[in-house]
């Protein structure tokens, strides 16, 4: 595997395992298995406490390519370490947070961010839709 492979879900409609590194500490391993138990969710459209309004579902679907992924790898962050807080050890939960006090940062205020984001992508698309109603009578 590459240096910086962490781990992935085996995607099928019923996942059968997530693959880990072996070489990663032992907290990145529990943090690469909730990110993956995130995705599983987000691709199932569950509610987390970013994505949790339809208005921002819909958004998401027809946002730029860039944007939705940056959102959807927010929200992977952001459930995967809720998962962490709730169902890690106390000692891996700290040992994650001392070795990416950014991440816990960013995942402080992912919530901002994503509405931030698709605001201004909800935003643009009202000034489009008026726009055309004003050009096009």
């Amino acid at each position: 595997m590459p240096a910086k492979y962490n781990g992935h879900l085996d995607m099928h409609d019923e996942p059968r395992f997530i693959g880990v590194n072996r070489d990663l500490p032992q907290c990145d391993q529990i943090y690469t298995i909730a990110r993956e138990i995130g995705f599983y969710h987000q691709n199932r459209q569950c509610h987390s406490m970013v994505l949790n309004h339809p208005w921002k579902w819909g958004m998401l679907t027809i946002a730029p390519d860039q944007i939705t992924q940056k959102v959807r790898q927010l929200d992977a962050e952001s459930r995967a370490f809720c998962l962490l807080m709730l169902y890690s050890t106390r000692d891996d939960f700290r040992a994650f947070v001392k070795r990416h006090p950014k991440t816990v940062l960013v995942n402080i205020f992912s919530s901002n961010i994503v509405d931030f984001l698709l605001l201004k992508v909800r935003i643009k698309t009202w000034f489009f839709k008026f726009r055309r109603i004003f050009i096009f009578p």
